[in-house]
């Protein structure tokens, strides 16, 4: 989504959107980009919220929760890669690298 932004801010922009039928094609995958953006930060608050709530094990849950509610996607990506990540991750066992 920042790559898309970034494109709509600079001098590029401007000569996508003088010819028609690539400015409706930037449209098209912007919007595109935009929606699975949305869906996927609503997906990503709702379980780490959800996380938070019932099977975190810190003691900074009240702060975390005033992060979710403040600035809510950036909150809970920011919680994601400081707290899921340590306590998440390692009880899913996934780089155990055993088969069968």
């Amino acid at each position: 989504m920042a790559i898309v932004v970034l494109i709509a801010l600079s001098p590029v922009y401007d000569s996508i959107t003088s010819n028609v039928a690539a400015r409706i094609a930037f449209q098209v995958v912007s919007g595109c980009v935009w929606a699975i953006g949305a869906v996927t930060g609503i997906v990503l608050f709702l379980g780490m919220l959800g996380y938070l709530l019932f099977l975190d094990q810190s003691s900074w849950k009240l702060l975390w929760l005033i992060v979710f509610l403040f600035i809510s996607c950036c909150g809970s990506s920011i919680y994601f890669f400081k707290v899921y990540k340590r306590q998440g991750l390692p009880q899913l066992d996934l780089g155990s690298g055993q088969s069968g």
